[in-house]
């Protein structure tokens, strides 16, 4: 199976199985398009508290797409079996470097987004938020302000 249409199967069996509950009724917008977004709750802990707070994701597995609240950047996204891994570009804070990884287990809806703090190759800070997402109708990547 050439590259194309390992993509075409990878984005159809991620959209079958987004979730058990889903997959159970009748075909979803998501699952139809490979088109959705997500609302998170992620937990980080904060010295000795743990504080929740809450993403909304815009993703296209069809253009392998994705971005993060307002859209104001869209990154690109790699479907593997169980998870999707929604890619990030290292982001500069003064003289040093975040490096994000976000996983989406395509099972059961947990994400985990680990934020790396680099300062000249030493890990400074790492903070993890772990979290659920659940599917709402596609908002779109390019969504227009104006």
């Amino acid at each position: 199976m050439g590259r194309a249409g390992f993509q075409t199967a990878a984005v159809l069996a991620l959209t079958i199985s987004l979730t058990a509950a889903e997959a159970q009724g009748a075909p979803t917008a998501a699952q139809r398009t490979g088109k959705f977004d997500l609302d998170c709750v992620l937990q980080h802990q904060v010295k000795r508290r743990v504080v929740s707070v809450k993403r909304h994701l815009r993703v296209d597995l069809v253009s392998q797409r994705w971005c993060e609240d307002l859209c104001e950047g869209v990154n690109t996204l790699i479907v593997a079996d169980d998870v999707v891994q929604l890619n990030a570009p290292p982001t500069r804070m003064g003289p040093a470097t975040v490096n994000r990884t976000i996983i989406l287990n395509r099972k059961s809806g947990r994400l985990q987004d680990e934020h790396k703090v680099m300062m000249d190759a030493d890990l400074v800070e790492n903070d993890l938020f772990v979290g659920q997402c659940k599917v709402r109708p596609y908002s779109d990547v390019d969504r227009k302000l104006f």
